[in-house]
C-alpha cells in the first residue's frame, strides 16, 4: 500500500517536476568586479570563500553561468566550481530586439506592463532571475536607478556583444 501512494505521488508530481526543470535557464553573467584581490566564490550566500576568481587586470573576459538566484545572490558555476557570487559584481547588458530598443517589464510576464525602453548595450545589474526572464537594475545617465524584468530575448551577451557589453561595464565603473 505504501509503494501505491508513493507511486501515485511520483505520478502527481512528475507533470510539475517537468514543467520547473523546462522554467530553468542558465544565464550567462560577466564578473563586472574590478577589485584587484579578485572575486569570491562562496558556499552560500554570504558564506564562507571557496576561492576567490582572479582578476587579471586586463581585457581578459570573466563569465560565470548563473542557474538560480536568492536574495540578490546568484548560483552560478565558475571555473569549473559551483558557488554564489552577490549580484553586484555581476553584469549583462540589454540587446536590441526585433521591436528596436527593449522595455522593462513591471514583472516577469509579457502582460505585465512596460516601463521605459532601454538603448541598446545598456549595462545592467541582475537582481533575481525566473525561468526566461531576468530582474535587472539600470541606473540612467543621470544617476537614475530603475528596476524591472526583460526576457531572455533582449539580453545577450552573445557574438560581439561580450566585447561591447564588457566596454560599456568598464566605462560605466
Amino acid at each position: 500500500m505504501k509503494k501505491l501512494f508513493f507511486l501515485l505521488g511520483l505520478v502527481l508530481a512528475l507533470p510539475a517536476l517537468a514543467a520547473q526543470a523546462q522554467d530553468q535557464r542558465s544565464w550567462e553573467l560577466l564578473v563586472i568586479d574590478k577589485d584587484p584581490n579578485g572575486t569570491n566564490l562562496r558556499d552560500a550566500p554570504s558564506g564562507k570563500v571557496l576561492k576567490t576568481i582572479a582578476n587579471p587586470g586586463d581585457t581578459t573576459l570573466r563569465l560565470v553561468s548563473a542557474s538560480g538566484a536568492s536574495k540578490g545572490w546568484f548560483k552560478v558555476e565558475a571555473e569549473g566550481q559551483s558557488g554564489w557570487m552577490h549580484g553586484s559584481v555581476l553584469g549583462i547588458c540589454s540587446d536590441a530586439t526585433e521591436d528596436g530598443e527593449p522595455r522593462l517589464h513591471k514583472g516577469p510576464k509579457d502582460d505585465q506592463g512596460f516601463g521605459p525602453r532601454l538603448a541598446y548595450g545598456s549595462p545592467l545589474t541582475p537582481l533575481d532571475m525566473k525561468g526566461t526572464w531576468l530582474k535587472v537594475r539600470y541606473v540612467d545617465a543621470k544617476g537614475k536607478s530603475l528596476e524591472g524584468w526583460l526576457p531572455e530575448q533582449t539580453l545577450s551577451l552573445g557574438e560581439g556583444g561580450l566585447e561591447s557589453c564588457a566596454a560599456a561595464w568598464a566605462k560605466r565603473k
